[in-house]
């Protein structure tokens, strides 16, 4: 909960910045999420409101103009009443920083002046920590930038000013589910090139439409290992559809159990039919003397008709 990467420096350059600051140097914070607010609004004089966001049920956007600031029109900090909260806990208002009580302070140590060296193996900085008290831990970064005095004693009206302002600004703290989207990947697939983007809300994705084709079409698992697109274990049919979309060109599934050790799922070509599959009977399935049966299915819709359905 050291400052790490938080109090970082930034610069400004360009025709576009007023005379008056060329050259000058600025000892105030802003968020890095302040630079969408002030480059809309502040510089391109757009409304950076997202009304689409707004109409999904997300909350509106926190960011502030720092344009009055940067540009010398304004000597007042827009950050200064509200401070930076890095996460629910941790705040840093003003002059003062505040880490929520019982939380590690990790490497709290200071390095010598050349790090590794030889008390490296034996004494890392990573060992070196200290637990926040129960009322929280407060520095003064103005005065110790270094972070080497813990104050809140010697602050008892600042601290509990920055645990209450903590408190009341985390509980604003807006967070989303990160529970695998299937969905998100099959976009991620077929309208990126394999790149994560947007895949709610960009046009109704078609189901695709698949077709049991019952325990007659073997896989050649034995025989042909490296045709299939997928090979491995899945949860369930629908996981192993999933699987086979995720996968370019592919064209059916085979599911079940696989040796009679757990439900197995192979993805394959569109272009590859059972008879190509089957090599000589050596596939597995249940009609052939495997331990289990296979479920199998055909995809009609190709990653290529989900993209420009989507598109």
């Amino acid at each position: 909960m050291f400052e790490g990467g938080i109090r970082v420096n930034a610069f400004m350059s360009g025709g576009f910045l007023p005379e008056v600051v060329r050259g000058t140097k600025q000892e105030e914070m802003m968020h890095i999420a302040d630079w969408y607010r002030t480059l809309a609004e502040g510089i391109a004089g757009v409304d950076p409101t997202d009304s689409w966001a707004e109409e999904s049920g997300l909350p509106p956007i926190d960011s502030l103009n720092m344009w009055p600031l940067l540009s010398g029109q304004d000597s007042a900090n827009p950050r200064e009443e509200a401070g930076i909260i890095v996460d629910a806990r941790m705040l840093v208002k003003g002059r003062w920083k505040y880490v929520r009580g019982g939380e590690e302070m990790a490497e709290s140590e200071r390095g010598g002046p050349q790090y590794p060296n030889e008390t490296t193996m034996i004494d890392p900085i990573s060992s070196h920590s200290f637990k926040c008290p129960s009322q929280g831990c407060l520095y003064d970064v103005i005065s110790d930038p270094m972070e080497m005095n813990e104050v809140g004693v010697q602050n008892p009206g600042v601290l509990e000013m920055m645990k209450a302002e903590l408190q009341l600004q985390a509980a604003t703290i807006w967070s989303a589910s990160h529970k695998k989207d299937p969905a998100c990947n099959v976009a991620a697939q077929s309208l990126y090139g394999g790149y994560y983007g947007p895949w709610k809300e960009v046009g109704e994705t078609p189901v695709a439409t698949w077709k049991d084709l019952g325990s007659g079409c073997c896989t050649g698992y034995s025989s042909q290992p490296t045709v299939a697109l997928f090979d491995g274990e899945a949860s369930d049919l629908e996981d192993c559809k999933q699987r086979c979309l995720l996968k370019e060109g592919c064209g059916f599934v085979l599911h079940g159990w696989k040796n009679g050790e757990g439900s197995w799922c192979t993805a394959w070509p569109a272009d590859a039919g059972c008879e190509d599959l089957d090599s000589e009977g050596q596939g597995h399935c249940g009609s052939r003397g495997d331990d289990g049966v296979h479920s199998f299915a055909w995809v009609t819709k190709s990653l290529e008709s989900l993209q420009t359905a989507l598109v």
